[in-house]
Formats: structure tokens, C-alpha cells, sequence
């Protein structure tokens, strides 16, 4: 449940509009993740990814929320956190 009281309305078709932008924008919230890639430089905080091969439900468009970038050991790699945008 959330409650907007900050932003007044005039009709029933502008509260509908609102109720939907919150409700799109806890449902971005709802499926995070994070993953490892071989080092990928383009790979910035900002950009989209495309995700397959990990299911129904977390296949789709995915907006990148945090980007690290690492040379050790094991090489050039990419660790990135992101959200589902659609799937």
C-alpha cells in the first residue's frame, strides 16, 4: 500500500494516470539482479541490457543500476546490478 498526498488531482481519469505510474514504478522495484561479465567498458550505470536464456520470468529488458569495472587474476571483468524494466 502506498499513499500519494503530494500530488493533487482534478479527476478521476488524472488519479488512475498516477495510480498506474506508481504502481509501474514499485513493480520496477520488484525484480533485481546482478550478474558477471567478461569486462565489457560500454557497460555503464544508465544503459539497458537484454537477458535470455535465464527463464520466463527474468528474461526481458533489463535498466543497468550500478556498474563495476575490475582487472585482477582472472582478468577484466564487469560486475553489474540492474532491474527489470519489461519482460
Amino acid at each position: 500500500e502506498e499513499i500519494v498526498t503530494d500530488k493533487p488531482v482534478n479527476s478521476e481519469a488524472e488519479a488512475r494516470q498516477l495510480a498506474r505510474e506508481t504502481l509501474q514504478r514499485i513493480a520496477k522495484e520488484m525484480v533485481k539482479g546482478n550478474g558477471s561479465v567478461v569486462g565489457i567498458p560500454e557497460l555503464r550505470t544508465g544503459c539497458f541490457l537484454n537477458i535470455s536464456g535465464m527463464g520466463r520470468r527474468f528474461d526481458g529488458r533489463c535498466f543497468v543500476t550500478g556498474t563495476t569495472h575490475a582487472i585482477g587474476d582472472g582478468g577484466y571483468t564487469t560486475r553489474f546490478d540492474c532491474r527489470m524494466e519489461e519482460s
